[in-house]
Parts: C-alpha cells; sequence; structure tokens
C-alpha cells in the first residue's frame, strides 16, 4: 500500500524574511542590506515607539497607505521596544558596516581631490579592508567600487539572518508589508534556515508533487520550524480532494499550435511553445476558493525552462515568488551588469545568495538562442530616478514564429531609441508596456541607499516613471505592433502588500492607458489592459 501523499496548500503564504522584516532584493547583498537596516528598518521602529498611534493611523489612511509606517497595533508598543532592543544588540557588526560605508563615501568625497587613490586606502575603515576600489571616472568623480564576490563569501554576508514565514491567507488583501516586522506574536510560523537551504525546494514541490504525512514533521524539523509550531505546520498541507493540484486535476496538455501567451497578473507573463517555456517577471497569486479568477502555481508547467527578468525592482525580480518556483526552473535570465555599486548591485551574484545557480546574463542586443526561437536584450531607459543603473532589460521574444516585445517599465525618454529598434528587430507581433506615468519618488525606492538626502524639490521630481500617455504612444508609432497590451500595473487585488495603489492618488497611469487603448483600437490594432487572468494563442495565419 502508497504511502498518504499530502499537498503544500494553495494559499499557504511565504515570506522571505531577514532580520525579521520582509526582505526585498536590497536586503540580499551585504552593503545594500545593511545600509537598509540602519536607514530605514531602525528608523521606523524608533519613530514607531515615540509615536505608535501615528503610525497606526497613518497605515490606514488612503492617502498615506505604503508610506514608512510599521502597522502594529499601538497596544504591542512594548513588543517592538522589545524587539528595537534585540535587533540593536544582534545587529552592532553590521550597523557598523553600514557607518564605515558612509564613512568611506565621506573620505573619498572629501580627499579624492584628483590625485592618486592609492594614500586613501590606509584610511579605509578596517571593515572595509581588502573588500573595495577606489576609483574615479573620466570627469575625476571618485566613487568607491565594492568587490562583492568577496563581501559574499565574508562576514558580512549573514545568511542566518534569514528566514521564511508561513501561513495560510484568507482572501487576497494583504497590507503593505515592507516597513513592518514580523513579531514573535505574530500567527506566522518561521522557517529558520537561510534562503539558499535546498529544503525550501522540497516544501514548495510538495504544493504539486506531494509528501508523504508521515515525512511533514521531518519536513518541519529540517526547517526549524520549533516544535510548538509543528501542528500549525502540518495544517499548511491537505491531502484528497481539497489539494490545489488534486482538485485542478493533472494540468492541460493539449499541444500547441503555435505560440500560447498567459497572463498572472502584473508583469508576469508566461509564452509557451511545444518545445520551450518562459515566464517573464513572475509574481503568483496565492488560490483561494473565490474572489478574482486568477492563474496560479497549478497553471505553470512542471518544469520552467526560463525565467527572464527585467528589472531589479521587487514587483519584477520578487523573491517570494521566486524561492517557491526554484525547484521548477531550469535557467533564470537576467541583464547583464557590473554590479560593485550601492545603487547597483549584481543581478547574477544576488540570485546566486539566494540559492540559483543557472544563472544567463545577457548584454544590450546580445541574444540566447531558445528551442525553436531566440530571446533578445534590449535597452531599457528610465524608471529608476537618473541613477545610474545597469540592471534592467527590454526583451524581444522570438518564438513559434511570432515576436513579442516585453517592455516591461521602460520610460520613452528619448523615442529614436525606439526606431533603432525596430530597425534591427522589425515590426512586433506583440507589445507588452507598463505604464507608471507619474511614479515614486526617488526616497521611496532608494532612501535607505543614499548617503545624502535629497531635497523633497529633486525628490519629487526624480521619480521613478515609465512611459505616460505620449512616450506609450510614440513607442506604438516606431515599433509598429499588431497587438499591445497595458501591463505591470499593479493593480490585481492580491498585489496591495507590493504595490499599494489607491484609486484617487494612482489614477493617473490608469487614465493614460486608456488612451492608449482607444487610440490604438482607432488604428485598427489590438489593444487591451489583461487583469488577473487572460490567454492568448498565436496561430499561423490567425490575424
Amino acid at each position: 500500500m502508497s504511502e498518504e501523499l499530502v499537498y503544500l496548500r494553495g494559499d499557504a503564504c511565504a515570506r522571505p524574511l531577514v532580520s525579521r522584516w520582509p526582505a526585498t532584493e536590497q536586503h540580499i547583498p551585504p552593503i545594500q542590506s545593511a545600509l537598509n537596516l540602519v536607514n530605514v528598518w531602525l528608523p521606523l521602529l524608533r519613530s514607531y515607539v515615540e509615536a505608535p498611534e501615528y503610525h497606526w493611523k497613518a497605515a490606514r489612511t488612503p492617502a498615506l497607505i505604503g508610506g514608512p509606517w510599521v502597522d502594529i497595533d499601538p497596544a504591542r508598543v512594548a513588543e517592538v521596544e522589545t524587539v528595537l532592543e534585540a535587533m540593536q544588540a544582534r545587529e552592532r557588526e553590521r550597523i557598523a558596516l553600514a557607518r564605515d560605508v558612509e564613512q568611506l563615501d565621506a573620505l573619498v568625497r572629501s580627499a579624492a581631490t584628483g590625485g592618486s587613490m592609492t594614500p586613501l586606502y590606509a584610511r579605509i575603515p578596517p571593515r572595509l579592508r581588502g573588500y573595495v576600489e577606489l576609483v574615479y571616472d573620466l570627469a575625476n568623480s571618485p566613487r568607491v567600487r565594492f568587490l562583492e564576490g568577496l563581501l559574499y563569501r565574508s562576514p558580512h554576508y549573514v545568511p542566518e539572518l534569514q528566514s521564511v514565514a508561513l501561513r495560510r491567507l484568507a482572501g487576497d488583501h494583504r497590507a503593505p508589508q515592507f516597513t513592518t516586522p514580523v513579531l514573535d506574536s505574530d500567527p506566522d510560523l518561521c522557517a529558520s534556515v537561510p534562503l539558499a537551504s535546498e529544503v525550501y525546494d522540497e516544501l514548495f514541490a510538495a504544493r504539486r508533487h506531494g509528501v508523504p504525512r508521515a515525512r511533514v514533521d521531518e519536513l518541519g524539523e529540517r526547517l526549524a520550524i520549533s516544535a510548538e509550531d509543528r501542528v500549525g505546520f502540518r495544517e499548511l498541507f491537505t491531502a484528497g480532494a481539497d489539494a490545489t493540484f488534486a482538485r485542478s486535476g493533472p494540468r492541460e496538455t493539449t499541444p500547441i499550435d503555435g505560440l500560447r501567451m498567459r497572463y498572472f497578473g502584473h508583469a508576469c507573463v508566461l509564452f509557451e511553445t511545444d518545445e520551450v517555456s518562459v515566464l517573464f517577471d513572475p509574481v503568483l497569486a496565492y488560490e483561494q476558493p473565490s474572489g478574482a479568477p486568477r492563474n496560479s502555481w497549478s497553471d505553470l508547467p512542471d518544469t520552467i525552462d526560463y525565467v527572464v527578468l527585467t528589472h531589479y525592482h521587487k514587483d519584477h525580480f520578487n523573491l517570494e515568488t521566486l524561492l517557491q518556483l526554484r525547484h521548477q526552473i531550469l535557467r533564470v535570465v537576467v541583464p547583464k551588469n557590473t554590479g560593485g555599486t550601492v545603487e547597483d548591485p549584481s543581478f547574477r551574484r544576488t540570485l546566486a545568495a539566494i540559492g540559483f545557480s543557472e544563472i544567463i546574463e545577457v548584454d544590450e542586443l546580445e541574444s540566447i538562442a531558445l528551442a525553436g526561437g531566440e530571446l533578445t536584450a534590449l535597452p531599457f531607459l528610465g524608471e529608476h530616478a537618473d541613477l545610474d543603473i545597469s540592471s534592467k532589460a527590454a526583451w524581444h521574444l522570438r518564438l513559434g514564429g511570432f515576436c513579442a516585445v516585453c517592455a516591461a517599465d521602460s520610460a520613452n525618454v528619448d523615442p529614436e531609441l525606439y526606431a533603432h529598434i525596430h530597425a534591427i528587430v522589425g515590426e512586433v507581433d506583440v507589445l507588452l508596456l507598463g505604464m507608471e506615468s507619474v511614479g515614486a519618488p526617488l526616497s521611496t525606492t532608494y532612501g535607505g541607499l543614499l548617503f545624502r538626502p535629497l531635497p523633497r524639490t529633486l525628490d519629487q521630481e526624480r521619480r521613478t516613471t515609465g512611459s505616460d500617455y505620449a512616450g506609450a504612444m510614440a513607442i506604438v508609432d516606431r515599433l509598429r505592433p499588431r497587438r499591445v497590451y497595458i501591463y505591470a500595473m499593479g493593480l490585481e487585488p492580491w498585489l496591495g502588500h507590493l504595490l499599494p495603489i489607491e484609486a484617487s492618488r494612482d489614477g493617473q497611469g490608469v487614465a493614460d492607458s486608456d488612451r492608449v487603448i482607444a487610440d490604438c483600437r482607432r488604428r485598427g490594432i489590438i489593444a487591451d489592459r489583461p487583469h488577473c487572468a487572460a490567454e492568448l494563442w498565436l496561430r499561423n495565419g490567425s490575424d
């Protein structure tokens, strides 16, 4: 008699944490993580302890949603005080590292005036000796290059601070999460092993393939789930008709004639032929018995040949989804960047640190061959507040006899770029373009990394803005696509924790996208703004 299998539930949420804070891409690299600790997390806790009612109220005020608020009931302020004290004690070394980085930046900017850098090496703070190079650019502006390969192998990288918070979700709504730590008294179960551990692959493979019921406790032990939480851990699993994959049945295996495109929400799009699967910017919804229709875990192939990431922002490089898909992913494709700077750490090294092994870097206008097609990195301008960041690419995918451009949040700051691109790639069957017409101020995304705060006027001017109506239409004019889909708008109901959109505050992008869709349709171009779930078949001989 075979062992009874149980399955990880489709509504089992898994949030990666660093030092018990929900983690983004900025919390993995050692230097960036330390700077966020000192410049974001600790100030947030101190502010909350001083005014817990203010934080609680602001987190529930529509116009302020997504701001720097610790979303914890004021009745728990004593618990937060304890967390703050514990963090300050536990994190002394990383706090000192961040201060040393700031000290080194100040030293270089004051003492490097165009002469040789060599005398300055003796003045580098001891924690950073041997981990940096001091350089000039060709305009004699000094800067520090961090040797990331060494830093990831140094005491400054502390994977033991990583963990995963597990709980079942009741519904799609999730409050903004990145400014609030997970407390011991929260209902989450904490898996206290580093993110690179292969035991997570076993856990998340159980959502699809199951695990013998008798091994669930063993799995919990290997995840370092506390003994008192083991009952709760067992409740994350189910058997029989209630299991996600048993309920949905075997994945549909109808032969794919041409190219199938499936939309999973935000910028997550799966392209499939009979030969290959390519998934862009995975951010998946959890299964729910009611609510908006969705494509989710059960709608992905058993093996994902390529995951392709457009840029190093948390709604496109999403740790929560990537960790849960790691066991299914054969290769991850990323824009090539040099790394070594605070604002633009190595994309490849970040992924390697969290357990991905086959990572392919592609430079602008370079291509990689796929079964029956090709993937090419295209320039991606804007949406990074004018910082010198190269970890971003739009992608041209040729597959199944068709071609698509996934432009993500590209801002059309220079329409001539798309004339050059058209001359190389030709006309496009499908254009997917995000339209974050206003964008957040620079400090919202990069505030924890700034060595000197920007004046408010400049912070408001330098935004993470994508294409507006005029910019989007100029791209359409130059690429001449047959279909246009406006995506990556953050409108799905399950994205509130990641992109807290508030209609009266953030509606310009929707209004601009409506205009783009209407103008495209008037020209005879198929256009839409997919929401939650969609499927498109492109077949030879069809329109």
